[in-house]
């Protein structure tokens, strides 16, 4: 019985140390690609282009306020925060934009917040924070 159960946790201790390599190779996979993407532009700076996205979809006029923030990520990259605050567009113009911005594989959406628009009827407020990662040597 004894011999039993040092089998039984020897083998739940192998199963999860198999666990733990498989993570770690998707860890690593992930951060490959991570790095090719980073590559691809090494001088991409994020406020240029969402001002150039929303140039093209009319809704730069519509900001209110904006703020680009460096934070520390990892030791491997820093992650490049944007905060917009835009008013008064239609829900079609906010789905273009995050379509845009879906399309980009260097840049992804933290978070969306939506309120009906006070001073525009059939229109709303949009709070969207919008971050990249950037290699920690150029940041």
């Amino acid at each position: 019985k004894k011999w039993e159960l040092r089998l039984e946790a020897l083998n739940e201790n192998r199963q999860e140390a198999k666990r733990l390599l498989d993570k770690a190779e998707r860890v690593r996979k992930a951060r490959d690609e991570v790095t090719a993407i980073l590559k691809e532009d090494p001088n991409f700076k994020i406020k240029e282009y969402l001002q150039e996205v929303m140039g093209q979809l009319g809704i730069f006029q519509n900001v209110v306020s904006e703020n680009v923030v460096v934070t520390g990520q990892d030791e491997n990259y820093s992650e490049t925060v944007a905060t917009y605050q835009i008013s008064g567009i239609t829900m079609r113009q906010l789905a273009e934009f995050l379509n845009e911005i879906d399309e980009n594989q260097r840049v992804f959406t933290k978070e969306l917040d939506i309120t009906k628009s006070k001073r525009s009827p059939r229109a709303i407020d949009v709070s969207i924070i919008i971050a990249t990662l950037m290699p920690k040597e150029t940041a």
